[in-house]
Order: structure tokens, then C-alpha cells, then sequence
């Protein structure tokens, strides 16, 4: 486990999460955290890294310390290229359907009366609209429950992917 702890500096009037150790990596913007999040789980930390801040200064604004599994890369993994991935897959489709039917841009969907095949058309850009409608959420939960259960968010990551391509078939 890898142990990140926020704390509070009162003389800058801001927080950052840090690694209790002689590292001392500090980061305090949300672009940042989530960058550190990302490299904390993918680095080996030892033993010596999960004991109590050396500075009893630091230890008294601590204000929230969280363990992090040493498996979360893996959802980081899921929830940061796996949607990438699987957008650019739906998207061609969505593609092809353009062309085929006749639905320019900036056209979302196809108006049934004034486009031959607006149902055949929308069919095929509603399966990657509902796709992108629900990611975000997903996306949230599998990053917060990753925390607890890694591998079962890692796993669930994939068949969430899978089913999404399936369901636009």
C-alpha cells in the first residue's frame, strides 16, 4: 500500500498531497493530484515509505491520509485509456453511417421526413451517444471504488468496454 496525505499549510493558505518520506513529492494544483496519483501507483514504494511524517510540524496539520492499493494502476489504467480507446472504436462506425446515409455535419441526428434513413442513422449515433452519456460516471466510480477493490474494478473496467461495443452491434 502506498500511503498519500493531505495537509494543510496555513502560512500559503493552501493543501497538497504528499508521501510521508524523504521524497517529499508535494503537489497542490488537481491536475497535479491526479498526475501524482497516477505515478504513485505505478511506483514500488517500500516499507519505510508508510511510517508516520518525520516532521512533527507536518503530522499536526495532516488533515486526511489515504492507503492506495499497490493493483490501482491498473484501474488507472481502465479509466484513463480504455474510454480513449473505446470511443475512437464507436466513433467509426458513426463514421461510416455519416457517409452512408447522407448526415453531414453539424447535423447530431438525422431528421426523420427530410433523411431517407434517419432511423438506420440515429440507431447507430444513439449506441455511442449512451456510451459517452454514461462514461463520466463510470468512470468516477471505478477510480473511487479502485481504491477498495482494484482488481474488481480493473476487470469490471473491460467488461464495461466489451459490452458497450456489443451493445452498438
Amino acid at each position: 500500500l502506498t500511503r498519500l496525505t493531505l495537509t494543510r499549510h496555513a502560512s500559503l493558505h493552501t493543501s497538497c498531497i504528499s508521501l510521508p518520506s524523504s521524497s517529499s513529492h508535494h503537489f497542490s494544483s488537481p491536475i497535479s493530484v491526479s498526475l501524482f496519483v497516477a505515478v504513485v501507483t505505478s511506483t514500488v514504494v517500500s516499507n519505510q515509505s508508510l511510517a508516520p511524517a518525520a516532521d512533527p510540524k507536518a503530522s499536526s496539520n495532516t488533515m486526511f491520509t489515504m492507503n492506495v492499493p499497490n493493483s490501482y494502476g491498473y484501474v488507472v489504467l481502465g479509466a484513463g485509456i480504455g474510454p480513449v480507446i473505446t470511443s475512437m472504436y464507436l466513433s467509426g462506425p458513426v463514421m461510416k453511417a455519416r457517409k452512408k446515409y447522407n448526415v453531414p455535419y453539424p447535423n447530431c441526428y438525422a431528421v426523420p421526413g427530410y433523411h431517407k434513413n434517419a432511423d438506420e442513422f440515429n440507431r447507430v449515433q444513439r449506441s455511442h451517444q449512451n456510451y459517452m452519456e454514461g462514461l463520466d460516471q463510470y468512470i468516477a466510480m471505478t477510480l473511487l471504488g479502485g481504491l477498495k477493490h482494484p482488481i474488481a474494478c480493473a476487470v469490471g473496467t473491460v467488461f464495461f468496454f466489451v459490452g458497450s461495443i456489443l451493445y452498438q452491434k
